[in-house]
């Protein structure tokens, strides 16, 4: 994509972006420090981290069973699994590995910003500061505390440079590009940001004008067409199984959630550097309390320099009226976008369209909002290198851009919440600068030392202004276990990994508000998921879990949290959990104390064992069988209310054959005995003997896709209580298999693989020629 000419660029962007990355990241590299905050420590990195441990034992993870009774992976873009450069977390340590990836991205998104200024006219030098421009912005360093946001930072102008490529070129490669990059996009499927990229998709669609649409629309819809059959074929593993668990799971937001959105006042900070004068991990920053009534959102900065303002407004006056009024329309819908419920008719919008109520956070499009601002101002670089601008266009743009920062000025002096003081000293000196050197250079005579002037103006200021959005902790934030996690290792019993019920903390945490590494380190030390996954402990019942998670088994939280704390316990006692965490202090006889761990600021975390709990893998002593499945709430009502009942067990259909061993339907107190020989996640193998037929009952949440043999034959996996897996067994010794394979598998693999041979061939391949559209 890139032509001859442009590799030498190319190289020299890479190699400033390295430098320059190389520095910023070096306490990460050197693993004295690490990133940290929000989702990053507490969700992402130890989703990352198990899953390389499982790749660690030699086990492929389609499951992972430390989840709230378990949940897919295949089909969950949280994990990345597909993500190719995720792939860096089974090649080293995952530490090293989060910081690899993160710093990977950076120069693949300046150079896919090359690529996709080249396919707009750009000259080489505008798309090269223009560039950096982009990956240096305030949303590039912020999404560096959520790990499934970064990779739009290459697919966003790596998508719209495919379909540029695509739409100007008529051949196999251009379609194989496109497809590529779309199937990329589905793994990390994330649903504002492929909203968005699907938004800005169709703009670039509408900004071309073809010499004839009935020609044009037919040869681009094809070609679109079969680049979204590659993708799929691709994507077809993670695809399949992720509709598998749209179908099955309950992915729902309360309706009393609050979105996370930008503030509209906030939005200046494209401009104006830090305007409120938050204070952010005790240095300077960009967000706080004054707007958010003490929420934290994900972007802690969306700063992209005030010398894109007058340079966007210079790159506008050179371009027709109507490509300028389509890119201000664009950039003020992502604008409005992200502004959310401040906006009811955005948020009203949001609860609509589908996937988009799944999210909270709709601050998310104002990395679309900055890519198009970036863009803007990478065409007034050239605007300004050339001389191509009109000298009254130059006044406008000066006029307007002065106008806006003096409205700005005015309203940070009406408000105490605001100050001027917080500007960096680079973005003042680009609001001098860059109109002078605009008037000093109507021409072009100065081509050079101007655009090369204005880039490095432009580049010092994104440096200055952002470098402090990369939030860093201590290393053994992320690689140490807490004292509770010890604790719970030591008493790990053998047959399987400990499961633990976790409460929810207070809502108001002393310290949680005002210093994110403490509030993280509180997480971690009170045993809250996702940080004990990496040490082998599973979690249930706690609010922070994903929602992926089968819909019975999210009715079957929910309904726990109502309970009280005798309904708890017995709830505890039926679903095999032998361990409560909890911020409280009970007395209870089916509760001892285990230990109680401080946690600094005089909270404390309290270590329960529940006594009288069933095995997670065991025969029941006594059962009933049903064709209708017991409603999940009514289930878990019967367990709170009664303190023995039988197990109910139930066929997927009626046309299910169950033995002669459910016709008893009891079996005597100690008749069966289960040896556990492997337990790994989405992997049991259990070795049992009985004197009588009798009923398996293994405790791990039940989701289609499990199957079960008995000494190496297939049997019918039954439901049991609702929510867990049974199997019924004759009389004797039995080695019974419990495994969970993905939707499609594994026909998904051998059409993607396919797929990836086809790709291969079409991009490699010497072409005839590359016919223009």
């Amino acid at each position: 994509m890139l032509l001859s000419k442009d590799v030498k660029v190319s190289a020299r962007l890479l190699l400033v972006v390295a430098c320059l990355l190389v520095g910023l990241f070096w306490p990460f590299l050197a693993e004295d420090a690490s990133l940290f905050y929000r989702d990053l420590s507490s969700f992402h990195y130890p989703l990352w981290a198990a899953t390389a441990g499982q790749v660690a034992l030699g086990q492929f993870p389609w499951w992972s069973e430390g989840i709230h009774f378990g949940q897919s992976i295949a089909g969950n873009p949280n994990y990345l699994l597909f993500y190719p450069l995720a792939w860096l977390r089974f090649l080293m340590p995952p530490l090293m590995a989060l910081h690899v990836f993160m710093m990977a991205h950076f120069p693949l998104a300046a150079l896919a910003f090359y690529c996709l200024a080249r396919r707009w006219k750009l000259s080489a030098a505008a798309a090269f500061w223009g560039s950096l421009a982009y990956a240096f912005s305030g949303v590039a360093f912020s999404l560096t505390c959520v790990l499934n946001l970064v990779p739009y930072l290459v697919l966003i102008p790596a998508v719209l440079a495919a379909l540029e490529y695509c739409l100007a070129i008529r051949s196999w490669r251009s379609v194989s590009f496109l497809g590529l990059l779309a199937a990329v996009t589905i793994t990390v499927f994330e649903p504002y940001m492929v909203f968005g990229l699907l938004l800005l998709g169709l703009v670039c669609l509408a900004g071309r004008t073809p010499p004839a649409w009935k020609t044009f629309l037919p040869a681009v819809l094809s070609r679109l067409l079969l680049a979204g059959v590659l993708a799929a074929m691709l994507a077809a593993p993670m695809l399949v199984e992720g509709v598998h668990l749209l179908q099955n799971a309950s992915r729902t937001e309360d309706a009393s959630t609050p979105l996370y959105a930008l503030h509209p006042l906030l939005s200046f900070e494209f401009w104006i550097p830090n305007p409120a004068s938050f204070s952010f991990e005790n240095r300077t920053g960009y967000r706080g309390g004054a707007l958010y009534a003490g929420r934290d959102p994900y972007l802690i900065t969306c700063f992209a320099g005030l010398a894109t303002l007058f340079l966007a407004g210079a790159g506008l006056s050179s371009i027709s009226v109507r490509v300028r009024w389509l890119a201000l329309a664009t950039f003020s819908v992502f604008v409005m976008l992200s502004w959310g419920q401040f906006v009811p008719a955005v948020g009203g919008l949001m609860e609509r369209v589908p996937l988009l109520e799944w999210g909270r956070y709709p601050q998310k499009f104002a990395v679309f909002a900055v890519a198009v601002l970036v863009m803007g101002a990478a065409r007034g670089l050239d605007v300004l290198g050339l001389g191509a601008a009109k000298a009254r266009h130059l006044r406008l743009t000066a006029v307007v851009a002065g106008s806006a920062v003096g409205a700005m000025l005015l309203f940070y002096g009406l408000d105490d919440r605001f100050s001027v003081a917080a500007m960096f000293p680079f973005s003042i000196l680009a609001a001098i600068l860059l109109p002078v050197m605009f008037w000093l250079n109507p021409t072009g005579r100065y081509r050079q030392w101007g655009l090369t002037a204005a880039g490095i103006l432009l580049l010092l200021e994104l440096l200055t202004a952002n470098r402090f959005a990369m939030p860093f902790a201590p290393s053994s934030l992320m690689k140490d276990p807490a004292p509770v996690i010890r604790l719970l290792q030591a008493r790990n019993p053998a047959g399987g990994p400990l499961r633990v019920a976790v409460e929810p903390h207070p809502v108001s945490v002393s310290g949680g508000r005002t210093d994110a590494y403490w509030y993280m380190s509180f997480l971690k030390n009170a045993g809250y998921p996702y940080f004990g996954l990496v040490y082998g402990v599973d979690y249930a019942f706690d609010l922070l879990l994903d929602r992926t998670q089968a819909r019975w088994l999210g009715v079957l939280r929910e309904e726990y949290f109502r309970f009280p704390l005798e309904g708890r316990i017995r709830v505890l006692q039926r679903c095999g959990i032998p361990v409560m965490i909890s911020p409280a202090r009970y007395t209870h006889p089916d509760l001892h104390l285990a230990a109680v761990i401080p946690l600094g600021g005089g909270e404390t975390t309290s270590v329960y064992e529940v006594s009288g709990v069933m095995p997670r893998a065991g025969f029941a002593r006594r059962w009933t069988m049903t064709l209708d499945i017991p409603r999940p709430s009514g289930m878990a009502r019967q367990w709170a209310s009664t303190e023995k009942s039988p197990v109910c067990i139930h066929p997927a259909s009626d046309r299910d054959y169950v033995d002669e061993s459910t016709a008893a339907g009891q079996t005597e107190e100690g008749a069966g005995e289960v040896t556990a020989l492997q337990w790994t996640a989405g992997r049991v193998r259990l070795q049992t003997e009985t004197t009588g037929p009798g009923m398996l009952v293994l405790r791990e949440g039940y989701f289609p896709g499990w199957r079960v043999t008995v000494d190496g034959t297939e049997k019918k996996l039954l439901r049991a209580d609702c929510f867990f897996m049974a199997v019924a067994l004759p009389a004797g010794r039995h080695d019974v298999r419990f495994w969970y394979e993905p939707a499609g598998h594994p026909a998904t693999l051998v059409l993607a693989g396919l797929a990836v041979l086809l790709a291969l061939v079409t991009l490699f391949r010497r072409p005839r020629r590359d016919h223009p559209a």
